[in-house]
């Protein structure tokens, strides 16, 4: 490793990655973090550079167009890799990344396959396989695996 941090700007998308090869393509998947401003899209992109930096992740990408006000940050992970996993969960709590609900439990976000959204499962058609709550107790943050 030589500490290179590699950016695309591919229209939509600021792509940041460390230059390694990723993946078994069956097992790749990712986290999502949506936002509703100019601020959350340059606040997603400032921890992207962060968290590829710190060996967090190999690679994410952020929508920098804001296509009907929404940015989404996209963290790259492996589904089989449970300490990779853990590593950006801890970072995306400790940084309050992960939104709360009024009483103070993390929504439980779900993490999605390459493939889903390959073949289409968005919206109604999408049903999380992993998620939050199978590492982590919402109530307290704390892991449970």
């Amino acid at each position: 490793e030589d500490g290179r941090i590699m950016y695309y700007d591919m229209g939509q998308w600021l792509v940041m990655k460390d230059g390694h090869r990723l993946f078994n393509k069956d097992e790749d998947g990712k986290w999502m973090l949506f936002g509703s401003s100019d601020d959350a899209m340059f606040s997603f992109v400032h921890y992207l550079f962060d968290m590829i930096k710190n060996n967090v992740i190999r690679i994410g990408k952020v929508d920098t167009l804001m296509v009907n006000g929404t940015t989404v940050f996209i963290i790259y992970v492996n589904s089989n890799d449970i300490e990779s996993q853990k590593k950006v969960l801890k970072y995306l709590i400790d940084h309050d990344l992960i939104r709360r609900t009024k009483t103070g439990k993390l929504h439980n976000i779900s993490f999605k396959f390459d493939r889903q959204t390959r073949l289409g499962e968005y919206g109604d058609k999408f049903n999380s396989e992993i998620k939050l709550s199978d590492f982590v107790d919402l109530n307290t943050g704390d892991f449970i695996i």
